[in-house]
């Protein structure tokens, strides 16, 4: 998949791939697979496989498991996908701004 083209997700895939981008950004590529279902697990097999995602084994003397890394292109897509859900949480939020209030 070249970088610079959007993948198409369902629902789930993208609640995988915003999983995969904490753990690429905010854990340093630890991913925890026991935090992933069956359907999320073939899903990052198919996705590495394609080349969206790489994946693999950490080293046992590191404490072994798993690490996930982002290519560009799948970051980019990561990074619409978060906008997305955040402009969704704010449309949707329950509270009112100071500038709301007063209007």
């Amino acid at each position: 998949m070249s970088h610079h083209e959007r993948k198409s997700l369902t629902r789930d895939e993208i609640s995988l791939l915003l999983y995969l981008e904490t753990c690429a950004v905010d854990h340093g590529g630890m991913l925890d697979a026991r935090k992933m279902n069956l359907a999320d697990r073939e899903t990052l097999a198919r996705w590495a496989a394609e080349k969206y995602v790489e994946t693999g084994r950490r080293c046992f003397d590191d404490g072994g498991g798993t690490w996930v890394h982002l290519p560009p292109g799948t970051m980019a897509d990561a990074l619409l996908a978060r906008a997305a859900r955040a402009e969704v949480a704010w449309q949707t939020r329950g509270w009112r701004t100071t500038a709301e209030a007063r209007a």
